[in-house]
């Protein structure tokens, strides 16, 4: 599906023969998997070096475990090199499998790795946050602490990550990354709160949370995404990460906030889509950026570990809450 991204419209695109090949030839890809009750999302940039936005799956070591040796199993066939991740935040469906992936030894992994995460202490007796700790202590490993501040990381010529994140959170004290890649906007978001999230609107600015594709905050949880935040970030469209439970579902009130009033935006989630995956090539388009959606069968269906399922939308049993400080 060939996508004009507008400010919060989504629409149709029919590009011609020749920006087609020009967009094949040099684009960045976003694949958001399936993975049950987690979130794992992969970032390839046209030189085929790639970044993890976060990486887990549900609260157990054995799926998370497994997560990370299926996500370098898939860096490795594709050919990809991965020198950074940025897990949002201390939960373990967000970064479980990162110890497993860190510590390989594959091929896929550059020969410096660069963890960026936020200023929230990661600590705790849990046996996966021994492993991370342990992971990222390895002389292949760098670990940067983005503790409410902002930081720009060049990645290219055209392409930055701005990264930023706030305080007094506890565990959802997240952190966020707006990628800017030629004149395209893609934001990221972890699992924190509205009022988390208004707040960091106020100390960085509507500039860096401007996206013409948005990662939904906490699975689509109702205590998330912002009204203010989408007023800022104008989002096209936006993909969920989602699992039938009520704490990784796409709530009917966030929903309605994603979509607006006018309902031209475009939402995809991984429980009703399976993997998303989303691509552009940064130039202009009528006002607009051009994009490709793909929602294509879940890359670890098959894997009874993980336990990901597909239903259709109208099986989902959502519930909302009209949490005051979102609206």
């Amino acid at each position: 599906m060939w996508v004009h991204a507008l400010e919060d419209e989504a629409h149709i695109a029919r590009p011609g023969v020749g920006r087609r090949a020009s967009f094949e030839s040099s684009h960045l890809e976003v694949r958001m998997f399936a993975v049950g009750e987690g979130e794992a999302i992969v970032v390839v940039f046209p030189d085929r070096r790639t970044w993890l936005v976060d990486g887990g799956t549900t609260n157990s070591s054995r799926p998370n475990e497994r997560l990370g040796q299926l996500l370098v199993a898939y860096l490795e066939r594709r050919g990809l090199t991965l020198e950074a991740c940025v897990p949002s935040h201390p939960h373990v469906d967000h970064a479980g499998a990162l110890a497993t992936i860190l510590t390989s030894g594959s091929r896929a992994l550059a020969p410096k790795v660069t963890v960026y995460r936020a200023g929230t202490a990661w600590t705790g007796t849990a046996s996966w946050l021994a492993s991370y700790r342990q992971a990222v202590t390895g002389p292949a490993i760098e670990e940067v602490v983005v503790s409410n501040t902002h930081l720009e990381v060049p990645i290219d010529v055209g392409v930055t990550a701005h990264l930023f994140s706030g305080e007094g959170a506890g565990a959802y004290t997240a952190l966020f990354m707006q990628l800017r890649f030629k004149s395209a906007r893609l934001l990221f978001t972890g699992d924190c709160h509205c009022d988390y999230e208004v707040k960091l609107l106020a100390a960085y600015g509507a500039a860096d949370f401007r996206a013409d594709m948005l990662k939904v905050t906490h699975h689509g949880s109702s205590s998330g995404t912002a009204r203010r935040m989408l007023e800022a970030a104008k989002p096209a469209f936006a993909i969920a990460s989602t699992a039938e439970d009520g704490g990784h579902r796409l709530e009917q009130d966030t929903l309605d906030r994603l979509l607006g009033t006018e309902g031209k935006r475009r939402v995809f989630e991984t429980l009703v889509d399976g993997d998303i995956v989303a691509r552009t090539d940064g130039v202009p388009y009528r006002g607009g950026n051009l994009y490709n959606v793909e929602l294509v069968a879940p890359e670890f269906a098959a894997d009874a570990d993980l336990g990901v399922t597909v239903i259709p939308a109208a099986q989902i049993q959502r519930g909302r809450s009209d949490d005051p400080h979102c609206q």
